[in-house]
């Protein structure tokens, strides 16, 4: 606010700044012009005083010649001499006048006028002198001859030179006294010129010193109600400051840099009331005194180091109250020293959320087991100690049987007595560590690795939990299948010791459950096997390592071909890998979702082009996974690729097999209906090997079912096998579904299927799995298979 202020200073003191130096230089001017009239007066003086003796000396002259005129006619002695004597006199004023001209003319005009006239004088004044003395010789007639004829004529001839000196000094005096009424002019026309610029500066500085100081006091009054408003503001402030000093929950102290106690406020005053000797004592003294855990000696010391410093400490008075001590350096430029801030927050009941966080985040709400977190966290911790342990990975069995019938509040309940057993048979928290991942699955951390000890802790822990449940419910038996995997030997890091753990749980219930399995180096080559096998499989998408082959079907009444079916082929730098290999290992990594939209894609363009060649191919079927009918966008994948190639929907048939869609009729048959809608024909595969009725069969609303090979291939000498193919086709038939039968590989089993009235067939009698363009799609003749 100071700066408009003085910028308006400094203009009007630069405003009149210049208007007195333009008086100054207007009065410089004014004396010069002033110098110069006073040289022009003198000189006109002088011009004066010089024409003034000029007039004398020709009046001088004049009188002589007078004078001499009255001598030469004069015959009286005492007349001549007098006469002669004036005539002297006048000679001689007219010497001094003429020397007096002399010595003060300056031009170059004067000074030969007066030389010319002075010469002439002195011409005049011998012939004066010559009549003079005819005169007093007596030769009066002579000295008027000489008078008359000589003497007068130079007389004339020196009053011309006086008349034209007189007229120079005339002209003399005319142009300096013009010159002096010009000056005179020109001095006062400068005077108006810098009166009235003076007037108008004067004015002009004027208007703008009253602007500016209008202005700076709208300045001044601005920054006055500013700075009103800003002392009532911070008035404000400082009354909601000690406001917010007073109510807030948190105890506030300053103190100087001795710790002398300045300020406090109510919720410290109560800390410190039960106090004693409290007068004297500073605020590290206090503190001492209030909390354990607060060193008033290395505070201090830390304070030299730093600006800030927090702690937590403990209440002495009330050892459950936590407090977080924060102490600051107030310093600023106002201030005449620095001053110390001390804030105590109570910060009990952030500790016991802390505690509930931290157990809710570590512990198991069911069984108040570890859970998976503090699981992780402490496995890690034991691997950072290099000390031999083993880890016990341990899955129900059977539970998921307590939950479907007895509800989540029995298998809770499971969960809880089991979470006791293993406690029990664990109790040492300090060397082992119980926790419950999740589920079904629990974990266990011993620090033993005995072999002797580890299989009893094992049998222990199965048939405890075995009897466990023979108590609560005798006609369910609840096992547990273990895996067990041992730092360092089966794992360095926490993911190989959980996965080869959990590896070995698996190959324990793979083994018939309710049993513990040691992870072995065979267990870890298979391992090694899946983790090959999974980045061969990326890679073989990566780099379209997938081929298809299709294997032609059959009507079998007139071995006309009725369709194809898509079978993906894996070739690695020509190495044939069987689908029954690659497969499975594509569900178990979560790649059939990849290949199986391969198989889509790649089956609908060659179908395609089988329809732009004219080719008679009725359907063609691909398999799809459980996984394919469950995942996101497949019903919506299958519409956009019959789109894409143009594909009619009842030219593509989704092969299932039986089994997959027993255990997940309700997901899938949601799928499957939205294609049925849309004119796919549907077809159960493996058939016969999921011990379903056909009544499911009828359920799904399916168009055809494949008769299982394994049926197929011993069908000609196995009675049991012939039945059940029979069963299937005649109440296949009743349901009005297709049958067609796969696998097939000799003219016995081609006859038989024919005589059952099987519709359709495949299998490498009629024609083998082959690149599109090997296949023919001409009809069979009898004499092609020796019929």
């Amino acid at each position: 606010m100071n700066t408009p202020i003085k910028k308006s200073h400094y203009f009007v003191l630069s405003s009149y700044l210049i208007i007195g130096l333009l008086m100054i230089v207007a009065s410089l001017f004014s004396s010069h012009l002033e110098r110069e009239l006073q040289f022009a007066k003198q000189q006109l003086d002088q011009t004066v005083k010089l024409k003034s003796q000029v007039e004398n000396l020709y009046q001088h002259a004049r009188n002589r010649s007078v004078i001499l005129f009255r001598l030469v006619n004069s015959r009286d002695l005492f007349d001549i001499d007098e006469l002669n004597l004036k005539l002297s006199a006048e000679a001689s004023a007219m010497i001094l006048l003429a020397e007096n001209i002399q010595g003060h003319t300056q031009t170059e005009t004067t000074k030969r006028l007066i030389n010319n006239l002075l010469d002439e004088f002195r011409f005049n004044y011998q012939k004066q002198a010559q009549v003079v003395k005819l005169v007093l010789e007596g030769e009066h007639e002579l000295a008027s001859s000489l008078l008359v004829f000589d003497t007068l004529p130079a007389q004339e001839g020196a009053l011309a030179m006086f008349r034209q000196l007189q007229a120079y000094y005339d002209i003399q005096f005319q142009q300096q006294n013009a010159h002096i009424s010009d000056t005179i002019s020109l001095i006062k026309k400068y005077w108006s010129i810098g009166l009235a610029a003076f007037l108008i500066l004067l004015l002009i500085a004027g208007k703008a010193t009253y602007d500016r100081l209008r202005k700076t006091d709208e300045i001044q009054q601005s920054f006055q109600q500013q700075l009103t408003e800003k002392v009532n503001q911070r008035t404000q402030e400082l009354v909601l400051d000690s406001g917010i000093l007073h109510n807030i929950n948190e105890a506030v102290v300053i103190a100087d840099q001795q710790g002398l106690v300045i300020k406090t406020n109510p919720p410290y005053d109560q800390l410190i009331n039960a106090l004693e000797k409290l007068e004297n004592n500073t605020i590290w003294q206090q503190l001492e005194q209030l909390f354990y855990g607060f060193n008033a000696l290395k505070t201090q010391q830390l304070m030299t180091q730093q600006n800030l410093i927090r702690q937590e400490v403990l209440l002495k008075s009330n050892e459950e109250q936590h407090y977080l001590v924060d102490i600051f350096v107030i310093e600023n430029s106002q201030l005449n020293q620095q001053y110390l801030g001390f804030l105590l927050t109570d910060i009990s009941h952030f500790k016991a959320t802390q505690n509930e966080l931290e157990a809710l985040a570590n512990y198991d709400n069911v069984t108040s087991l570890a859970n998976r977190h503090l699981f992780q966290n402490t496995l890690q911790s034991w691997i950072k100690d290099n000390k031999n342990f083993t880890v016990f990975f341990i899955d129900l069995d059977n539970f998921k049987w307590i939950n479907d019938t007895q509800g989540h509040e029995e298998g809770d309940r499971v969960l809880e007595q089991v979470a006791q057993l293993l406690t029990r048979l664990l109790p040492d928290s300090a060397n082992n560590l119980v926790a419950r991942l999740g589920g079904d699955e629990f974990s266990i951390l011993y620090r033993e690795t005995d072999e002797l000890k580890i299989a009893n802790l094992a049998n222990e822990m199965i048939t405890g939990v075995k009897q466990l449940y023979q108590v609560i419910n005798p006609s369910k038996t609840l096992g547990c299948s273990i895996g067990i995997a041992h730092y360092p030997k089966d794992g360095t890091n926490r993911e190989d010791l959980m996965r080869h753990a959990d590896y070995a749980m698996y190959k324990a219930k793979e083994q018939g459950k309710n049993r513990y399995c040691l992870f072995s180096d065979e267990m870890n080559e298979q391992i090694h096997y899946l983790y090959d096998s999974e980045i061969k499989l990326h890679r073989a998408l990566e780099k379209q390592e997938f081929y298809l082959v299709y294997q032609l079907q059959y009507r079998l009444d007139t071995l006309s071909v009725s369709g194809a079916e898509a079978l993906i082929r894996w070739e690695s730098a020509g190495h044939f890998i069987s689908p029954a290999e690659f497969i499975p290992l594509a569900e178990k990594f979560g790649l059939i979702q990849s290949i199986g939209r391969y198989v889509l894609q790649a089956a609908l363009a060659q179908l395609a082009t089988w329809n732009h060649q004219a080719h008679p191919l009725p359907r063609i079927a691909i398999n799809v996974s459980t996984a394919q009918l469950n995942g996101d966008g497949f019903v919506d994948a299958v519409e956009q690729a019959l789109t894409d190639y143009q594909i009619n929907p009842n030219q593509l048939e989704l092969e299932i097999t039986e089994g997959l869609l027993m255990d997940h009729l309700s997901e899938d048959n949601k799928a499957l209906h939205k294609l049925q809608q849309r004119g796919l024909e549907i077809a159960i595969d493996d058939f016969g090997t999921g011990y379903s009725s056909l009544a499911y069969i009828k359920h799904l609303n399916v168009d055809r079912i494949k008769i299982d090979q394994s049926f197929v291939r011993d069908l000609d000498y196995n009675a049991e096998s012939y039945s059940i193919v029979k069963t299937i086709i005649s109440m296949g038939h009743s349901l009005g579904l297709k049958v067609i039968a796969e696998g097939i590989e000799t003219l016995e089993q081609l006859a038989i299927l024919r005589e059952l009235g099987c519709d359709e067939g495949q299998g490498y009698l009629l024609a083998r799995p082959l690149k599109p363009h090997d296949l023919s799609f001409d009809a069979l003749k009898p004499s092609q298979l020796n019929l």
